[in-house]
């Protein structure tokens, strides 16, 4: 038996990463989250050496995604259980709602596969607000168009079948208890988890 790793995805200001701190805590996993904590800082570098080229930078993140699954299934093989913040389904996700004209499948089958999806979400008018007390960035003006937050969230559930919805409304303790509580430690190597109906 590996121990857990859960992804949780979701559009900007939807609690996804407050929400994979909470739970990571509570279920004293390692968070983890892309790009990830060594790019992170220079990333704004990066994305201006790639002249911010969408093409380019969908292949900037799909490369910090399979190098930070690859991480998560070594840990998890370790038996540390692991809560990511973002991983395949958003890069994909937000590059198809882009347009962006780049096949991805290799992506798809090189990124090492999840035992659990969590896909985020709340109510429109609370994730505006969340997004405008932070400070609007760029990407957190585009997901307030509601065309583009529509293509994304259809992307993220074609991407995600055996996703778990998680509505991420009540206080943010209670959300990540509730999860907690609900999700096995552990998964048997022959096991899939299917979303109950």
């Amino acid at each position: 038996m590996s121990a857990l790793w859960i992804v949780i995805e979701g559009l900007d200001g939807s609690g996804k990463s407050s929400l994979a701190a909470a739970l990571a805590s509570k279920l004293g996993a390692r968070l983890l989250a892309t790009p990830g904590e060594t790019l992170e800082p220079i990333r704004p570098r990066i994305l201006d050496g790639l002249q911010r080229d969408p093409v380019a930078l969908v292949a900037f993140y799909g490369a910090t995604v399979i190098a930070r699954g690859r991480q998560a299934r070594v840990l998890t093989g370790r038996g540390v259980p692991v809560v990511m913040d973002r991983y395949l389904a958003s890069t994909v996700a937000y590059a198809r709602a882009r347009d962006i004209a780049l096949d991805l499948s290799w992506l798809i089958k090189a990124a090492p596969s999840p035992d659990i999806e969590l896909l985020v979400s709340v109510p429109e008018p609370v994730r505006r607000v969340r997004l405008e007390a932070r400070g609007l960035g760029p990407e957190d003006r585009e997901t307030l168009h509601p065309a583009f937050a529509a293509r994304v969230m259809s992307a993220y559930r074609e991407l995600m079948p055996r996703r778990l919805d998680v509505d991420n409304t009540d206080a943010l303790h209670q959300v990540a208890s509730r999860l907690a509580g609900s999700l096995p430690t552990a998964v048997p190597s022959h096991c899939v988890f299917e979303q109950q109906s």
